[in-house]
C-alpha cells in the first residue's frame, strides 16, 4: 500500500476502524472521523474516486464500507430504526437525571450516540459532573436506575463519570478520541465546549473533529432549580468526607466481587479515581484496537 497518498490511506484507516464496530460511514462522517489528514470535502471526494479506494471500498446509497461487507449498509438501516425507540428514552432520562444532585453535564455515547442500536445495545451516559462530586453523584444515578418507572428496560448505563474541575482526559487512545468525538451532548452544551477544548488532543486522531455536528443533539439548557434544592443539604463537610470514602469501598466491593475475573476486575479497578468513575463496556478498548490492527495488517498498512 505504499504507493497510496496520506489522503487515502487516511480514508482507509477510517473506514476499518469503524468496520470493527460493523459501521459504514456516510461522506459526511468520513470526513470528520477522517484520521490523521485534514482535508477538505472536495478533496476526500476526488480520492474516494480513486483507483486505489475503489480497488478497497465500495459505496452504496450514501454509506461507504469495505468491499464486500455489503451487508452493513442493511444492518445500519434496521439499527438506525432501532435508535430511534432508544433516542426518545435517552432524552427522557435525561430530563430526570439534569434535576440529580451534581450533574453539570449529560452526554450520549457508545452506539446510540451515532445514531445506531442493535439488538443488546445500552443507552450509554458519560456524565460531567461538579468538582470533587463524582462518587456522592454516582450514587445518586445508582438510584436513580433503580426508581420504579425511570429504568423500564434496564437499560441505563452510566459508563464514565468525570468531575469539572478535571475536565482533560488521561487515556489519550484512539478508542478514547473516538469516543469523545462522537458524543452527543443532552444537557450542558457551554461546559461540553469546555470539555472539547480541554481535549483538543483529539486532533492528532481526528483533524477534522471540529466539524461533528455534536452541538444539534442538545435539548436542555440552563440550571436547574429543583437540583438546586436537592443540593444545599450535601454541601458540607460529612459529604466532603463520603466523597473520598467512596471509591475506596467501590474499590473493595469490586476488588471482592471479580477476584476469579482477573481481566474484569483489573480493568474495573483501573477506572476508580476520584477524579472520575469509568466502567469497561463490551468491546473493551483492547479488544477494538486488536481488531483494528488485525484489519491493518491484513491491508498491509
Amino acid at each position: 500500500m505504499s504507493t497510496m497518498t496520506p489522503t487515502e490511506k487516511a480514508i482507509l484507516k477510517t473506514i476499518l476502524y469503524f468496520d470493527v464496530f460493523d459501521y459504514p460511514l456516510t461522506e459526511e462522517q468520513l470526513l470528520f472521523y477522517l484520521m490523521e489528514v485534514k482535508t477538505s470535502r472536495k478533496a476526500l471526494r476526488q480520492s474516494l474516486q480513486t483507483a486505489a479506494m475503489t480497488a478497497l471500498l465500495e459505496a452504496r446509497g450514501s454509506y461507504w464500507f469495505v468491499r464486500g461487507r455489503g451487508s452493513l449498509v442493511t444492518a445500519r438501516s434496521r439499527m438506525e430504526q432501532q435508535a430511534s425507540a432508544l433516542w426518545t428514552m435517552a432524552a427522557r432520562s435525561a430530563a430526570r437525571i439534569r434535576h440529580l444532585p451534581f450533574v453539570r453535564g449529560i452526554y450520549l455515547s457508545g452506539d446510540l450516540s451515532k445514531g445506531v442500536a442493535g439488538h443488546d445495545s445500552d443507552i450509554d451516559f458519560f456524565i460531567i459532573t461538579a468538582g470533587r462530586r463524582v462518587w456522592v453523584c454516582k450514587v445518586a444515578l445508582a438510584i436513580f436506575r433503580r426508581i420504579p418507572g425511570f429504568n423500564p428496560r434496564k437499560l441505563l448505563c452510566f459508563n464514565y463519570l468525570l468531575s469539572e474541575d478535571h475536565l482533560e482526559l488521561e487515556d489519550k487512545t484512539l478508542y478514547t478520541a473516538a469516543e469523545v468525538t462522537g458524543l452527543a451532548p443532552l444537557y450542558g452544551l457551554q461546559l461540553f465546549q469546555r470539555f472539547m477544548q480541554k481535549n483538543r488532543w483529539v486532533a492528532v486522531f481526528f483533524p477534522n473533529y471540529y466539524l461533528a455536528p455534536n452541538p444539534n443533539h442538545c435539548i436542555f439548557h440552563g440550571a436547574s432549580g429543583l437540583q438546586k434544592v436537592l443540593e444545599w443539604p450535601l454541601k458540607n463537610i460529612l459529604i466532603d468526607g463520603l466523597e473520598a470514602l467512596l471509591p475506596k469501598i467501590w474499590k473493595t466491593v469490586w476488588g471482592w466481587r471479580y477476584r476469579k475475573d482477573t481481566p474484569t476486575r483489573d480493568a474495573l479497578l483501573r477506572g476508580i479515581c476520584e477524579r472520575y468513575s469509568k466502567s469497561h463496556g463490551y468491546p473493551t478498548e483492547g479488544e477494538v484496537l486488536e481488531a483494528y490492527a488485525e484489519r491493518l495488517q491484513a491491508k498491509e498498512i
